[in-house]
């Protein structure tokens, strides 16, 4: 099994709302090279793995609106594949009741993204969403602004209020993407502390040199069985976050650096995250046993494809 637990889809970049559309274009001049956040960019991307997370996104604070319906109605393409999570803001006052919404969906979890809904994770809008999360059983995934525009709160970044959080809630299970980035440290000690408590390596493909150190300091914590492949497509795809992982066992020959144990990078890639995070199985589309990709064989299923040569990345191939 290979789940990718950070993807994204949209219509149109202004989903994403004003101030980031244009954040980026502005990073990618030319049209062809932005990233395409269409429905068969990501088929295509995707194929690569078992299951994929499509992430939903809502901050009133932005403009930024992805649904939930418009989640759900992606999903419903490929319910054997994806799995949705509604974004929800806790600042809306109704976001009690899209949380109650979620399984009628027929979503698998929600999206909050402190930093972009300019709401500290421990305010009482926060919490009350959260609540109902844990009494539900609905994952949570804690979305950062790395993509988003800038001007919002660092401070509403950090993970730190998911330690109390978590000890008032020791039953929600929680995400937190890209490590928690800038405070990855922190994250990890965090992961060694609450049973529930997992973190996304999505983002930092793009930082081969952070994304060693995240996973070394990982190894030496304990903490290794905790991270979960995340690719953040559009930005980058499943292929890329996992090639991007198996060098960390190679990249440092040489040049002294410590290499990321192969052990480690297969746990990474091969998690059952969906037992970790308290999600049924999907059924499998008529024909297709659980795990197969359409076209392949179960002896070519993404876990069990054997390694090129000198190609450490074959797992997914």
């Amino acid at each position: 099994m290979i789940v990718d637990v950070h993807t994204h889809l949209w219509d149109s970049l202004e989903q994403l709302g004003p101030g980031s559309a244009q954040r980026v274009r502005q990073r990618q001049d030319a049209p062809w090279a932005r990233p395409d956040g269409s429905a068969l960019a990501h088929e295509l991307a995707t194929q690569p793995v078992s299951y994929a997370f499509v992430l939903g996104l809502d901050s009133r604070a932005i403009g930024a609106a992805i649904p939930a319906a418009s989640v759900a109605q992606w999903v419903s393409r490929r319910p054997d594949k994806l799995l949705g999570f509604a974004g929800v803001d806790p600042t809306a006052p109704d976001a009690p009741a899209q949380v109650d919404a979620v399984r009628k969906l027929k979503l698998a979890g929600i999206v909050i993204s402190p930093a972009t809904q300019d709401v500290p994770a421990g305010d009482p809008r926060t919490m009350r969403v959260l609540e109902r999360c844990e009494a539900l059983g609905l994952p949570v995934l804690v979305h950062p602004d790395t993509h988003l525009q800038r001007g919002q709160s660092i401070e509403l970044l950090s993970p730190l209020p998911f330690d109390a959080i978590l000890r008032a809630l020791p039953r929600l299970r929680v995400v937190l993407a890209q490590v928690g980035d800038p405070w990855t440290d922190l994250t990890l000690a965090m992961l060694d502390r609450h049973e529930h408590l997992y973190a996304d390596l999505s983002e930092l493909a793009s930082r081969p040199g952070q994304l060693r150190q995240v996973l070394l300091a990982a190894e030496e914590r304990g903490v290794a069985n905790k991270l979960f492949m995340g690719s953040d497509f559009p930005f980058h795809t499943p292929e890329q976050a996992i090639a991007a992982l198996y060098a960390t066992h190679t990249g440092g020959r040489g040049a002294g650096l410590p290499a990321i144990a192969r052990e480690t990078i297969h746990g990474i890639v091969r998690r059952d995250v969906l037992t970790c995070l308290g999600i049924p199985v999907p059924p499998p589309a008529p024909g297709i046993p659980p795990g197969i990709l359409p076209g392949s064989s179960p002896g070519t299923s993404p876990e069990a494809a054997p390694a090129g040569k000198g190609n450490d990345a074959g797992v997914h191939a």
